[in-house]
Formats: C-alpha cells, sequence, structure tokens
C-alpha cells in the first residue's frame, strides 16, 4: 500500500496523531494543505516531489 485516504472530523486533532503515526509505518509528509495532509510511503526525510 502507497497511498490510505482518511476522512476526519477534526484535522487539527487528526494531524497530531497521524503526524505521529504514519511516520512509524514508513510514510513522510510531503505537502501541508489547508484541507489535508498528505504523506507518501518511502520518500527519504526532507525530498519533497516535483510539483508539476
Amino acid at each position: 500500500m502507497d497511498q490510505l485516504e482518511i476522512y476526519v472530523s477534526n484535522l487539527k486533532t487528526s494531524y497530531v496523531f497521524y503526524n505521529w503515526l504514519l511516520p512509524q509505518l514508513g510514510f513522510a509528509s510531503y505537502q501541508n494543505w489547508a484541507l489535508d495532509f498528505p504523506f507518501e510511503k518511502g520518500l527519504l526525510p526532507g525530498f519533497r516531489p516535483n510539483s508539476s
């Protein structure tokens, strides 16, 4: 699995939880948007994919 979409009722609270949990499972945050916070499996720390 390399992508997971989870709908939550409180984005701020959920971010704190998933920002801890998902890296433990090998996912890395790669963007922060107003309405979501995507993580991707297998990214190296500090790596940012091209936006093109």
